[in-house]
C-alpha cells in the first residue's frame, strides 16, 4: 500500500470520524444549526389596540422594573413608565381606554409622573378658581350696595320706579372710565408679571 502525506492512511480507507477530524465536517455544529433555525413567528394581537414588539432593549425593562417594582409584568411596567415619563402621551384621550386596571393602578400610584402633576396642577387651578369665585361675590356685593346707597334707595321715600331715569352711563364719561381703568388693571399684571416670572409651582 502505497504511503501518502498522512503515513500509512489511505484516505478512501479513512473512517467518516477520522476524516472529520482531519478535513472538518460539511454537516453544520449545533450552534450554526440553532442560527439557521427560523425565527419563531410572534401571533399578531387580535386586537389594533395593542402591538407585539420585537427586539425591545433589555435595559429599557430594566429600567422601567426598577420604576415600578410593583409590576405584574414588564409589559405593564414600561407602558407605565412611558405614560409616566413621555410627555403628550396621557394628553390622548383614548388612550386611558386602552390601559388595563394595573397599568391605570400604576400610574396613578406613582409620586411622580405626568398624570400626578396634571392632577395636582388641576386641584391648585380648582382651588385658585373658588378663591377666585368668593373673592368675586364679595365684590359685587360691596359694588351693589355702594351703588344702592349713593343712588339713594336707602332712603325709605325713594321709589324704584324712579331708576328708569337714571343715567347710569353719565353720558358715556363712566363708560371711558371703566375702559381705562380695565388698561390699567391689564398694564399692571404685565409689570408684576415681568418683575414676580413664572410661579414656582407652575
Amino acid at each position: 500500500m502505497p504511503e501518502n502525506s498522512f503515513g500509512d492512511l489511505n484516505p478512501e480507507a479513512m473512517s467518516d470520524d477520522m476524516f472529520s477530524a482531519i478535513f472538518g465536517s460539511d454537516e453544520p455544529s449545533e450552534t450554526e444549526a440553532e442560527q439557521e433555525k427560523p425565527a419563531k413567528r410572534i401571533m399578531a394581537p387580535a386586537s389594533d389596540k395593542t402591538s407585539v414588539l420585537r427586539n425591545v432593549p433589555t435595559v429599557i425593562v430594566k429600567i422601567a422594573r426598577l420604576e415600578f417594582p410593583d409590576a405584574k409584568n414588564n409589559t405593564d411596567a414600561v407602558v407605565a413608565y412611558l405614560c409616566c415619563f413621555c410627555p403628550g402621551i396621557m394628553e390622548n384621550n383614548s388612550l386611558r381606554e386602552m390601559l388595563t386596571v394595573d397599568q391605570k393602578e400604576l400610574i396613578r400610584s406613582h409620586p411622580e409622573s405626568s398624570y400626578t402633576t396634571t392632577a395636582n396642577r388641576l386641584l391648585q387651578l380648582k382651588k385658585k378658581m373658588d378663591k377666585l369665585s368668593s373673592e368675586h361675590q364679595l365684590l359685587q356685593v360691596v359694588t351693589l350696595y355702594t351703588l344702592y346707597d349713593r343712588l339713594g334707595l336707602r332712603e325709605s321715600s325713594f321709589a324704584v320706579d324712579s331708576l328708569n331715569g337714571v343715567d347710569l352711563e353719565d353720558n358715556g364719561r363712566f363708560l371711558e372710565f371703566v375702559e381705562q381703568m380695565e388698561a390699567a388693571a391689564k398694564a399692571l399684571k404685565a409689570r408684576k408679571a415681568a418683575r414676580d416670572g413664572r410661579p414656582l409651582d407652575f
